[in-house]
């Protein structure tokens, strides 16, 4: 299998990691109300990608994990001692973000480790990271923003949304369930907003049998990722050195996949056409016409590799 830039499994890793945690807060009875309500999932997300922003200006350089040796106690995120101010947080949820950002990046580690090993995943730095975190942040803001306009009440969006009721309790606001299944628990389509309705895409899972309904979000994710954000050109102190046996397999991975993602003239057309279609016509046409776009230049760029 030749190894990708980005993988479902991070993905999914993310969102979980992020729902598992607003799901702790919401359910935590010191944490004042107005907080609970203002540290939504996108803040959440908002936190994790402003952390590693702050922390060095060499993030990146810095590779989540090599491919020989196992993940270390976590580091990049360790010493987040004046966090507090750093970010203007509420005190109620100092030290269970400490907590969260430390266990958040053992399991980004390990996770990246392992799909290394399984050479599922080409090596991905915490710069990569901090890019599908603005998309994720950039697409979920546009969405509540837009569904907010349409000033439905909590009934008509259960209803236009396929949501159930027993989706909202004492301990769920509205936006939870929603960036849920949104991002999560994906039933084979994707809500959006047009022309002031609520309108859904059907998503061909054809491609993901096997792998899960959050390939349609790595595929739109990487299909927007460019060569600088996917690989650091430079060589790095935090790089570890390579035995030569696995360095010779390791630089043919590598080669193969920048061999694919940036040498193939077609795969480099298309991502031009995309680059027109997201510049240039996203404003001027419908979300369902430019999603069903997107997924036709995804069906053809698959087809080339």
């Amino acid at each position: 299998m030749i190894p990708t830039i980005y993988h479902y499994k991070i993905h999914d890793c993310i969102w979980k990691s992020v729902t598992d945690f607003r799901s702790q807060i919401l359910s935590e009875g010191n944490i004042p109300y107005f907080v609970k309500n203002d540290f939504t999932p996108i803040k959440i997300l908002q936190f994790i990608h402003d952390v590693i922003d702050s922390y060095d200006d060499n993030y990146n350089e810095w590779w989540i994990a090599t491919i020989e040796h196992p993940p270390a106690s976590p580091w990049i995120f360790h010493d987040i001692t004046d966090i507090y101010s750093t970010f203007d947080l509420h005190v109620s949820i100092f030290d269970d973000l400490k907590d969260f950002i430390s266990d958040f990046e053992n399991k980004m580690k390990t996770l990246v480790h392992y799909l290394l090993v399984q050479q599922e995943i080409d090596k991905i730095a915490w710069k990569t990271i901090r890019y599908i975190l603005q998309y994720y942040i950039q697409d979920s803001s546009d969405f509540m923003s837009k569904l907010n306009e349409l000033n439905l009440s909590e009934e008509e969006l259960l209803q236009k949304l396929d949501l159930s009721s027993s989706e909202i309790d004492e301990y769920t606001f509205i936006i939870d369930p929603i960036l849920k299944q949104r991002y999560i628990d994906i039933d084979g389509k994707v809500f959006h907003i047009a022309n002031g309705e609520v309108q859904d895409s059907y998503i061909n899972m054809t491609y993901a049998e096997g792998i899960g309904p959050s390939q349609w979000w790595v595929e739109n994710i990487t299909f927007t990722i460019s060569t600088d954000i996917q690989y650091n050109h430079e060589p790095s102190d935090s790089d570890l050195e390579l035995e030569t046996s696995d360095e010779e397999l390791y630089e043919a991975i590598v080669s193969s996949n920048r061999q694919i993602s940036c040498d193939s003239k077609i795969i480099t057309s298309i991502k031009q056409i995309y680059s027109i279609v997201e510049e240039d016509l996203q404003e001027h046409i419908t979300e369902g016409d430019y999603l069903q776009l997107s997924n036709i230049l995804k069906t053809i760029y698959d087809k080339s590799i």
